[in-house]
């Protein structure tokens, strides 16, 4: 039996969390009798140029999943990450925090009441946050992707701007909103979470 093949790809734009690739090495090490990986850190930006030529490479490859991790979105706890690819899921990411003038949310996301007329994301409620569920976006800090959702969507990461050139969407929800028109389902575990750090100019 074949195993399935994971390209993992951390993306490098210089603040790579010490001892990340270590930490992910192990839990592929892990999962090698099941699945076969390969390891990237492409480092191009901006991050969806980054994400389109990376999804490009896996689509030129013969891998049958896409693993996209962030340098500033390390899993923590001690779950294995890519316990995930066991759901067979079309797309599933791990959970995460966000900062905006509301404050505090995660990048887990529902619909607003008049989508798809306007493309817009409200947060999940607190009860609805446990276990696996079958959600309607999530970021892309930390994310599987089957192939055929790659083969689909054409040029998945990209933006989504008004006509003056306002971005609506950045490429996470961008990338969510496509799976929806296209048919595929986003999920999420609730209980695989990973942080975000931010870096700041101490001068």
């Amino acid at each position: 039996m074949v195993k399935p093949r994971v390209c993992v790809a951390i993306l490098n734009q210089g603040t790579v969390s010490t001892g990340l690739e270590f930490v992910l090495m192990k839990w592929m090490q892990e999962k090698r009798k099941k699945y076969q990986f390969s390891l990237f850190e492409p480092t191009d930006r901006p991050i969806s140029n980054n994400r389109n030529k990376i999804a490009k490479k896996f689509l030129a490859g013969d891998w049958d999943y896409l693993f996209m991790l962030d340098d500033d979105n390390p899993p923590i706890g001690d779950k294995n990450i890519f316990d995930l690819l066991d759901y067979d899921k079309d797309v599933i990411g791990a959970v995460y925090p966000g900062r905006d003038d509301d404050g505090i949310h995660v990048h887990v996301y529902k619909f607003g009441e008049k989508y798809p007329e306007i493309v817009s994301f409200t947060q999940y409620p607190s009860e609805f946050r446990n276990g696996l569920k079958q959600v309607d976006a999530i970021g892309t800090g930390c994310i599987f992707i089957k192939r055929k959702v790659l083969e689909k969507i054409k040029a998945p990461f990209a933006d989504i701007f008004d006509e003056d050139g306002i971005l609506l969407n950045n490429d996470d929800m961008a990338f969510c909103h496509r799976c929806k028109q296209a048919g595929f389902g986003v999920w999420t575990d609730w209980s695989y979470v990973c942080s975000h750090f931010k870096t700041v100019d101490l001068l």
